[in-house]
């Protein structure tokens, strides 16, 4: 099962500790790079990854001071644990979290 959510809109989410694709659908790293979160999301279930289109939701993006998409963010309590500019494969992801 996949803990992958698409972001609504409501930033409360950010609270809690996930990890954040920020993306857009024009971007072809990001198609790529959702593809291996799809991958890494279904062997750690356990894990929530939000998906947050920077064109829908550029407060985000801005928020973050995202300047390349994909970026890919760990966040506990709204913090920014480490960010990632660029494609990010499922065993750099695991490598980055230290499972």
């Amino acid at each position: 099962m996949s803990m992958i959510k698409e972001f609504d809109g409501d930033l409360k989410v950010f609270e809690e500790s996930c990890i954040v694709d920020i993306w857009a659908a024009w971007c072809g790293p990001c198609k790529v790079t959702g593809k291996n979160l799809e991958d890494f999301s279904k062997e750690h279930p356990e894990i929530t990854i939000y998906k947050v289109d920077a064109e829908q939701h550029p407060d985000v993006a801005e928020r973050f001071e995202v300047m390349s998409l994909p970026t890919i963010l760990c966040l506990e309590k709204e913090k920014v644990v480490w960010k990632h500019v660029g494609l990010i494969t499922s065993k750099q992801l695991k490598e980055k979290l230290g499972l």
